[in-house]
């Protein structure tokens, strides 16, 4: 299944057809390129907007197909942000337009961000049993090619200019 669709239509309750979000990736009409898909894609309103529409904040972290965030009666915090953190660094990624809404919610917290390397064991296996021998292998698949896990190698996020 594709995690965007599936997203998107529980923030949404709408099918992939109302809401216009179907896949990872989506093809540029005019070049052909594909490009992942983004938030501008959905036609509909998200859960984050209705609860706006009823005067009620939240906070939305790493939503499937959220990049770009939208300004929001409370914070959106992309999927885009662990991307940035491991291309950029932390303190670029809390800079980078659209990551996060609004711009400034991360503002002092780059601290907080750290790359998929320097997470420990021991902090994975506190949320989930991991033994010795099995840690490097699962952090070992997050640190391939996009080609050899099946991704299209001209995937990109945003970065810093």
């Amino acid at each position: 299944m594709f995690s965007p669709l599936l997203w998107t239509t529980v923030a949404t309750g709408k099918a992939p057809t109302e809401h216009g979000v179907a896949d990872f990736l989506v093809k540029d009409a005019a070049t052909g390129e594909r490009h992942p898909i983004t938030s501008d894609f959905r036609r509909v309103k998200a859960l984050w907007n209705i609860l706006g529409d009823f005067d009620r904040a939240s906070a939305w972290i790493g939503w499937w197909a959220s990049f770009p965030a939208e300004a929001i009666r409370g914070t959106i915090v992309t999927d885009y942000l662990a991307a940035a953190v491991s291309r950029s660094g932390p303190e670029a990624a809390t800079t980078i337009p659209g990551v996060v809404s609004p711009a400034d919610a991360l503002r002092g917290q780059s601290g907080l961000l750290v790359g998929a390397a320097q997470i420990t064991r021991e902090e994975v296996a506190r949320i989930i049993p991991v033994t010795e021998a099995e840690y490097p292998r699962g952090a070992g698949r997050n640190r391939e090619a996009p080609e050899e896990r099946g991704q299209d190698a001209g995937q990109t996020i945003p970065s810093v200019s």
